[in-house]
C-alpha cells in the first residue's frame, strides 16, 4: 500500500494524505476522517516507518490496564515490568478506568509507537478488540481472560475452579442457603466462570439452586447496597461475593443492619486484596497469583517474540481461612 493507493481510495490528492499523516496544513474535518479511517482499515504504514520496522526492534512493550488505584492490578504490573527490565525492555503503561473507547485507542497508539508486543490485563474481550489486534498485528498476551479461542496467548486465573472449591468450603461448613454476588457476565473470568464455579458447586452437593440467592454487584464496596435486601429476605447463612471490594460491601451492609458477622452470616470474597487481611472481621477468600501472572506473561511474551508459538497458561491459587466463616 502507498500514498498514492490512500489517496486514490480517499478521492484526494497525495499531499492532502501528507498533510494528514504528518498532521501539518489544513485538511477538511470530514475529508481528514476519511483518509484517516482508510489508514487504519488497510494498516499502512509510512514507508520510513516500514523500513524502521524491518530492521530493528523498538525494546518497547505497551501494558494496557484497568486502574492504578487496584493494589492486584499494581501486583500484576510489577511482575511484568519485572521480567521486561530483566530483558531489556521498556514499557509504554496505559490506564483505560475500564472504558472500551480508551482500550482502542492505546492500541492505536502502540501501534504508532512502534511497540514490538503488548501485554493487555482485560476485563472483557470482544470482537473489536480481536480485529484491531488482529489487523494490527501486534504479538499480544492476555492477562485474565481467555484468549485462546481468538489465537491470542493468555494467562488466566484458575477462576471456575477456586469459586468452586469456596463453595465446597462452605458447604463443609454446614451452609445450604448461600447467596451469591456476582457482576456482569461480560466479564467471562469474573462474571461467569465464578458463577459457574459456584453452581456447579452446588448442584454437586445437591443443594437446589435459588436464583433469589443469586444478585449482582458491580467492583465497588458501595454496589451491593441496592441488591442487599432482597437477599437477606432469603435468609442466607453465608454469602459469597466474587471479589474482595464486594465482600467488604457485604459485610458493612450487615453490620449498619443489625447482623453480625459471622454469628449470623458468614461472608468469603476472592482475590486477597490488602484489606481482606486488616478488615474486622478478617476476611476467609481467595489468593490468586497476580504478581507472578505478571511475571508469567512478560515470559510468555518474551517466547512469542523469541518463536512466535502460542500459549495458554493458567494460574494456581490458594484458600485462605480467617475469621469471616463459622461453622454451623
Amino acid at each position: 500500500m502507498t500514498i498514492k493507493e490512500i489517496a486514490k481510495l480517499a478521492g484526494v490528492s497525495t499531499s492532502t494524505v501528507s498533510r494528514v499523516l504528518n498532521d501539518s496544513g489544513y485538511v477538511k474535518h470530514d475529508v481528514r476522517k476519511r483518509v484517516e479511517k482508510i489508514i487504519d482499515d488497510t494498516g499502512y504504514l509510512p514507508s520510513d516507518t516500514a523500513k524502521d520496522l524491518k530492521k530493528k526492534n523498538t525494546k518497547l512493550i505497551g501494558i494496557i490496564i484497568p486502574k492504578l488505584s487496584s493494589k492486584t492490578i499494581g501486583l500484576v504490573a510489577d511482575g511484568i515490568t519485572k521480567v521486561l527490565d530483566e530483558n531489556g525492555y521498556s514499557s509504554l503503561l496505559a490506564k483505560t478506568g475500564l472504558d472500551f473507547e480508551r482500550e482502542m485507542e492505546f492500541i492505536k497508539i502502540f501501534k504508532q509507537k512502534r511497540v514490538d508486543g503488548i501485554i493487555f490485563v482485560a476485563t472483557q474481550i470482544s470482537e473489536e478488540h480481536v480485529n484491531l489486534l488482529k489487523k494490527m498485528k501486534i504479538p499480544t498476551v492476555f492477562i485474565g481472560q481467555d484468549a485462546g479461542r481468538y489465537n491470542f496467548s493468555c494467562v488466566v486465573h484458575n477462576d471456575y475452579g477456586a469459586t468452586k472449591e469456596m463453595t465446597n468450603y462452605l458447604v463443609k461448613k454446614g451452609h445450604k442457603k448461600i447467596g451469591f454476588i456476582g457482576v456482569d457476565e461480560i466479564d467471562v473470568a469474573v462474571g461467569y466462570e465464578r458463577k459457574r464455579g459456584y453452581i456447579d458447586a452446588l448442584c454437586e452437593s445437591e443443594i437446589e439452586i435459588d436464583e433469589e440467592l443469586i444478585t449482582m454487584g458491580n467492583f465497588e464496596i458501595s454496589s451491593v447496597d441496592l441488591s442487599m435486601k432482597n437477599l437477606m429476605e432469603k435468609t442466607p447463612t453465608a454469602i459469597l461475593a466474587v471479589t474482595d471490594n464486594l465482600a467488604i460491601g457485604v459485610i458493612n451492609y450487615l453490620l449498619k443492619n443489625g447482623y453480625r458477622v459471622p454469628e449470623d452470616v458468614s461472608v468469603v470474597g476472592e482475590g486477597d486484596s490488602g484489606i481482606a487481611e486488616i478488615y474486622n472481621p478478617r476476611l476467609t477468600t481467595i489468593r490468586y497469583q497476580y504478581l507472578e501472572s505478571g511475571e508469567e506473561a512478560g515470559r510468555v511474551l518474551m517466547r512469542i517474540l523469541d518463536t512466535g508459538k502460542i500459549e495458554k497458561k493458567i494460574m494456581n491459587y490458594k484458600l485462605v481461612e480467617r475469621e469471616s466463616v463459622i461453622k454451623l
